[in-house]
């Protein structure tokens, strides 16, 4: 599901709750990633972990945005994500707003999982959640 071997590892520790040893992890790689669209989306599982929900979502708005400009990915010689990954992406993001209760994220994160949207649902996140703006 990862193309990086140490996004890879950050997962693993996420989904066994060793939470601060891939907060190790996700910091000492932060230089080189932090833009990068696994590597956002691994962030977002962290700060759920620390309930800081807003700042998780604002993540996952940011991970699909790059993931969807191909000059950009390019640009930063990033791979892809995975079609697998992005559907766990869309579902964090479906989690996070129930979680703080707004029905206008819900419906929109279920209608991009049942319909495979996930550009659409991106362009929607970006009228939504103006506050996150992209730096190429």
């Amino acid at each position: 599901m990862f193309n990086l071997i140490i996004l890879k590892k950050i997962n693993e520790l996420l989904d066994n709750d060793q939470n601060e040893s891939a907060n190790k992890i996700l910091v000492q790689n932060r230089e080189e990633y932090y833009m990068h669209p696994e590597y956002l989306f691994l962030m977002a599982k962290y700060l759920k972990t620390k309930n800081r929900l807003y700042q998780a979502m604002d993540c996952l708005h940011a991970s699909l945005q790059h993931n969807n400009d191909e000059e950009f990915l390019l640009k930063k010689k990033y791979s892809k994500s995975t079609s697998k990954l992005i559907k766990e992406n869309i579902s964090l993001f479906l989690k996070l707003s129930k979680l703080i209760n707004n029905s206008v994220l819900i419906k929109e994160a279920e209608n991009a999982l049942k319909n495979s949207e996930n550009i659409k649902f991106t362009k929607k996140l970006d009228l939504l959640m103006p506050g996150v703006q992209r730096k190429k």
